[in-house]
């Protein structure tokens, strides 16, 4: 059986106070006075699942999934908290956006630790992204509108590792010793390879007519470039000239170690001998002639090589 009011239903306590009211006219359901409503709702096993607790204002879900979903049927989904003039401050919406701020608001979020210490902030204002040390000790900034990272600060070094996938550091920017460390030896510079040649990493390698890379040829030759980078256990540190979508281009060590191909032929090799082109192709020699030495060394040995062809560190020194 079923009844129809109109108007008004209102509900009292035994103290004659109302509780709640049904308004037809209006729509509204009010609940309270002078006790704090609450609404609770149970499962089948009498587990609390959702709870509006009015003295508190807080919302309590506890479905079985854990999940709120607002939206779907044919409808989109959205979440928005607004300010005292009706102004959404706070959107997030079924397309996966999730705005703060606006209205005259900045917004900014923050994450704390468990003493409540702001640990992460992201300043709507500033478009700032800050990290925290310790208390208002910031180590790390992200500057939206000057386009810096600042790293270190309030008693703490600024650094940055770089790792390869072995989880190996690879370059390490030191910011209490103002040094960039690469472990690897050389810095070089790609050059145009000429069409025709055919060169490796070890390479004694010489200039042509048109400034492209080929293969030394011949003793004390003055348009010598360098090594090409690369051969043994030595790696350039630091490329220049580098595209990455260009072919036909090689790294020819500038300064620093590299592994280089020589002939002890022409002459027994010590440590801190000079060294220039060959007539073995591709080799460098002893320079023990120094009028013809004079704007074609390329280098100075680290390793000694009594005789035959071998793969010495060289100290890279164009003179």
């Amino acid at each position: 059986m079923s009844e129809k009011f109109t108007g008004t239903v209102v509900v009292t306590s035994s103290s004659d106070d109302e509780s709640i009211r049904l308004d037809a006219e209006s729509c509204t359901l009010t609940m309270g006075g002078s006790q704090p409503p609450r609404i609770t709702l149970r499962d089948s096993l009498d587990r609390k699942t959702m709870h509006l607790d009015g003295a508190t204002g807080y919302v309590d879900l506890k479905g079985l999934t854990g999940h709120v979903h607002v939206g779907g049927r044919g409808e989109d989904g959205g979440l928005f908290l607004d300010n005292a003039d009706d102004q959404s401050t706070v959107r997030l919406d079924s397309g996966a956006s999730l705005e703060l701020g606006g209205h005259g608001s900045y917004g900014s979020v923050y994450l704390g630790n468990a003493e409540g210490r702001k640990t992460i902030a992201m300043y709507g204002k500033a478009g700032d992204i800050v990290l925290y040390s310790g208390p208002r000790q910031r180590s790390i900034r992200l500057s939206g509108q000057s386009g810096n990272v600042h790293l270190g600060g309030n008693g703490q070094d600024g650094d940055i590792f770089v790792e390869n996938e072995a989880g190996e550091t690879t370059i390490h920017l030191s910011g209490g010793e103002g040094v960039i460390h690469v472990p690897n030896a050389d810095c070089a510079e790609d050059f145009r390879v000429a069409a025709d040649a055919v060169l490796e990493a070890g390479d004694v390698v010489v200039f042509d007519r048109s400034a492209a890379l080929r293969l030394s040829e011949r003793e004390y030759d003055r348009r010598v470039a360098g090594v090409v980078s690369g051969a043994g256990d030595t790696r350039p540190g630091i490329v220049l000239g580098r595209d990455a979508k260009a072919e036909g281009r090689l790294p020819v060590a500038l300064v620093g170690r590299v592994n280089c191909k020589v002939d002890a032929a022409f002459g027994a090799i010590d440590v801190g001998d000079l060294l220039t082109t060959s007539p073995r192709p591709g080799h460098a020699m002893k320079a023990d002639d120094p009028a013809r030495a004079f704007g074609a060394v390329l280098g100075k040995a680290l390793s000694p090589l009594d005789r035959g062809e071998g793969m010495i560190p060289v100290l890279v020194a164009l003179r």
